[in-house]
């Protein structure tokens, strides 16, 4: 496990993960905090995908 990044609106904080669950995924998990507890979380998990590719002009 691997965490990219994570940043914090307010009562809301967002985190950027790569797992290796067999396999290479990423998630994006969102936590909402009340009183210094998680109340509420939300999340996805995909493949990691490659590179996009580059568009010649």
């Amino acid at each position: 496990m691997n965490t990219m990044w994570v940043f914090q609106v307010g009562d809301l904080v967002f985190a950027h993960t790569d797992y290796n669950f067999f396999e290479l995924k990423i998630g994006f998990d969102i936590f909402r905090f009340k009183n210094g507890k998680i109340v509420e979380h939300w999340d996805n998990l995909q493949e990691t995908a490659g590179p996009n590719p580059r568009i010649a002009p």
